[in-house]
């Protein structure tokens, strides 16, 4: 079954609203069996994860390490079975620098079954990352 491009854009919107209100059971119903989700090596979440569960583990792992206070959508582009969602993620912390990043789904059928985020500068992100360190460190 091929979705078309707005359906595409459609379930990439509703996974990012049922994970960002903790639905965590209800985005698993979006992702396939084999669902997996990778985090580049140059990343303090560095990781490829496999399964239903992954984004969810993947998304304690992030918010662990950085105080994201909002999630910004920027634009989506499809094409075929994949959608990038352009993002600007925003830290809590004055003065941290928001980040660009893309994230790629690949869809089978109806399910997400691959993303792969790609951040446009990495080390604003790993201030956010030292910020939230030293937060933690001086309570």
């Amino acid at each position: 079954m091929s979705l078309t491009p707005d359906e595409i854009t459609a379930l990439v919107g509703r996974l990012y609203e049922l994970t960002g209100t903790g639905q965590w059971a209800a985005a698993a119903e979006l992702l396939t069996d084999d669902f997996v989700i990778t985090e580049a090596d140059h990343l303090p979440m560095a990781c490829a994860l496999h399964g239903k569960d992954a984004l969810h583990q993947l998304y304690l792992k992030v918010f662990a390490l950085a105080d994201v206070v909002r999630l910004e959508t920027i634009a989506d582009c499809v094409g075929g079975d994949h959608c990038v969602r352009l993002l600007r993620l925003h830290f809590a912390g004055e003065g941290l620098e928001p980040v660009d990043i893309a994230e790629m789904f690949e869809l089978r059928g109806a399910q997400v079954c691959r993303i792969k985020p790609y951040y446009y500068n990495p080390s604003a992100f790993l201030a956010a990352v030292a910020h939230k360190a030293g937060v933690v460190a001086t309570v």
